[in-house]
């Protein structure tokens, strides 16, 4: 008996000391067992698998327990594995393509987690990065970086040591100097040649300086490795020279020049600079973009200036003082002389030498200085400074005046030589003003508008019966007018057609006749059917064809046979008749037209007819205009050309017709 109570207690001891049998074991220990802290190659897998041991509370080995496994980068063979027979689980695991330390962790609920590290190292060398500032100026140095990197971007660490490279992509210089390269002793090599540089860990850095003025294509290559081409934008250097172009000119007034100004630096590379722009006189202006603006006749040195450098350019500036509609084409003088013409030139009216229609200004041939040009209908004439009469284009009535008939694209001299103070081309016939007063005319003279008595056709010049002195004589269509001395005003040639001699007769006439009214006349002008004269007292009158409303007084009649007054209260200052329309200016410098406007000629910005004076749109202030056939052109008091109209041939220059002045194409 007392040896079963000793079995029993010590049963009993054993019992109560193991604990309670029926706990259950729970994981509560996860370690890692082998595998941290690795080295590979980025990309590839580790030598060794990840291997972590879960056990219970009484430190057994438990199977069966599921492990989470996560990493920053890279791929894990599974993501979650179960403990086996030993406890263990286990993965393998291949790292990402970034190079550096990354982490890979096992974890199981309640219980700490289990980190591992592994670092990635950079593969070897598959390409070589150069980098720069992207804008650089030209002779000033610039930082290169040069990095050598894997196949996955990695900056490959073992590219090592000194490396012989070539560097490329940028010019030499406009002087021929050539792009260089700092190398590892500090000696300047020239792109294109051997460098030698040191790189630690994969990266250096290098100093270039670039000469010309571009877009460098950097690149650099070791013999194997090549770099992409790294755009680097070089700018001139500080300006060492500075130059305008043109260097001499000439310009009209209102009219502007562009100067460019050409600045190089030592390298001859073009450059920029803040300019500093001046006039050397009154006669022409300059803003501080270089631009020139005519302002009167004569010369001025434009002088551009940036530090110490300075350059000049000498401008001469001429300037239109007078303008003139013909049928087609259009002429103008300017202050030196310089004629000019423009438009149809189908029979050489424009008296360059051809019969090539132009929608710019030509220099009329023959380098003579100019007092005024007047164009016709198919013909030109014009007299000199000196008071020589030329003239030039269709021939077939003797307009030119030359003895003959046959035409001429240049100026032909006026048969019998003389000094004349004015001269008008009419349709085809011609009349002037010798310095004795006496008025000629010649060409066409089959409505007697030559005034001779006569109604043949005249080669050279015949003198205006009636013994009277002229100031001016003016050719029309098929009529001439005059006013002599003591401002009397006389016409010839047709008026049977709609009483355009203004005297009240339908006929026609050889010898000048008085025009009714008794009117003292300043000035008078001839249209196709209609003329019109300024009085002494600033008045206009009309006479003829008022099928347009060409004579400007009113309500659309068959027209008069004696002057009849241009409605408004304007103090008119010129009058001009073109083919059918009227145009004026009024002592204040502003512009009317009125008759026929189909064409735009009347400037009023409505291609319609009007029956009395319409004021010129833009609100220039004019000095005069004159009205052509179907076109009208007109010079403002600061010397600025305009023209309005048709311009089928290029008579009002540029493109188009247009019902509002436009400023002519500069020759």
């Amino acid at each position: 008996m007392k040896l079963r109570a000793i079995v029993v207690t010590g049963v009993l001891v054993s019992l109560f000391a193991c604990g309670d049998p029926a706990e259950p074991p729970v994981p509560s220990s996860l370690r890692a067992v082998s595998g941290d802290h690795q080295v590979v190659t980025v990309g590839e897998p580790l030598g060794s698998p990840l291997i972590v041991e879960v056990t219970d509370q009484r430190g057994r080995a438990m199977e069966g327990v599921a492990v989470r496994w996560s990493a920053t980068a890279g791929a894990l063979s599974a993501s979650t594995v179960e403990t086996g027979a030993g406890g263990r689980a286990q993965v393998s695991w291949t790292l990402g393509t970034a190079a550096g330390e990354v982490s890979a962790t096992a974890s199981i609920t309640g219980v700490p987690a289990v980190t591992f590290t592994a670092e990635g190292l950079a593969g070897p060398a598959t390409t070589l990065e150069l980098s720069a500032p992207t804008n650089a100026v030209a002779g000033e140095s610039v930082t290169m970086t040069l990095t050598a990197r894997d196949a996955h971007d990695n900056i490959a660490t073992g590219y090592e040591g000194e490396k012989s490279l070539v560097f490329s992509g940028a010019s030499a210089a406009p002087d021929a100097t050539p792009a260089t390269v700092e190398d590892r002793a500090g000696s300047a090599t020239t792109f294109g040649s051997a460098t030698a540089l040191d790189f630690a860990e994969g990266w250096t850095r290098a100093t270039a300086v670039l000469y010309a003025a571009e877009v460098a294509m950097l690149d650099v290559t070791d013999g194997v490795l090549t770099s992409e081409a790294m755009p680097v934008t070089v700018a001139g250097g500080p300006a060492a020279a500075l130059a305008l172009s043109p260097a001499a000119d000439t310009i009209f007034a209102t009219f502007s020049l562009p100067l460019l100004a050409e600045l190089r630096d030592n390298w001859e590379n073009p450059t920029t600079a803040s300019l500093t722009w001046t006039s050397s006189g009154a006669a022409a202006s300059v803003d501080g973009d270089g631009v020139v603006t005519g302002v009167d006749s004569g010369s001025v040195t434009i002088t551009a200036t940036v530090g110490q450098l300075e350059a000049s350019a000498r401008i001469e500036v001429d300037r239109f003082i007078a303008i003139r509609a013909g049928a087609a084409h259009t002429c103008a003088v300017t202050s030196t002389g310089a004629g000019y013409c423009w438009g149809d030139n189908a029979h050489g009216e424009l008296g360059d030498g051809t019969v090539e229609q132009s929608s710019v200004p030509r220099l009329v041939s023959g380098g003579h200085v100019w007092a005024r040009l007047t164009p016709a209908a198919n013909h030109t004439c014009g007299l000199t400074r000196v008071g020589e009469i030329y003239c030039w284009g269709d021939n077939v009535r003797g307009q030119l005046g030359t003895g003959n008939v046959q035409a001429s694209t240049v100026p032909a001299p006026l048969y019998g030589g003389g000094t004349w103070v004015s001269v008008q081309a009419g349709g085809m016939a011609t009349c002037a003003v010798a310095d004795t007063g006496d008025g000629y005319c010649w060409g066409a003279g089959g409505h007697r508008q030559l005034g001779d008595g006569g109604s043949d056709d005249q080669v050279a010049p015949v003198l205006v019966t009636g013994g009277h002195s002229w100031s001016e004589i003016r050719a029309g269509f098929v009529t001439s007018c005059g006013v002599a001395s003591g401002e009397a005003g006389y016409c010839w040639g047709s008026g049977d057609y709609y009483g355009q001699l203004g005297d009240g007769s339908w006929e026609r006439k050889a010898t000048p006749s008085a025009i009714s009214g008794g009117m003292a006349w300043r000035h008078i002008d001839l249209g196709w059917w209609h003329s019109c004269g300024l009085d002494a007292d600033g008045q206009i009158f009309c006479w003829g064809s008022d099928e347009f409303g060409q004579l400007g007084d009113g309500p659309l009649t068959t027209g008069s046979d004696v002057p009849s007054p241009v409605q408004g209260a304007q103090e008119w200052a010129m009058v001009t008749a073109g083919a059918l329309h009227t145009c004026a200016v009024t002592s204040a410098g502003e512009a009317f037209c009125w008759g026929r406007g189909v064409f735009g000629q009347l400037g009023n910005g409505t291609p319609t007819e009007v029956l009395v004076p319409s004021l010129v749109s833009g609100g220039h202030v004019w000095s005069a205009v004159d009205a052509g056939s179907e076109h009208t052109c007109g010079l403002t008091t600061d010397g600025a050309p305009y023209c309005w109209g048709e311009n089928s041939k290029g008579q009002i220059t540029g493109d188009g017709r247009s019902s509002v002045p436009v400023k002519i194409t500069p020759p």
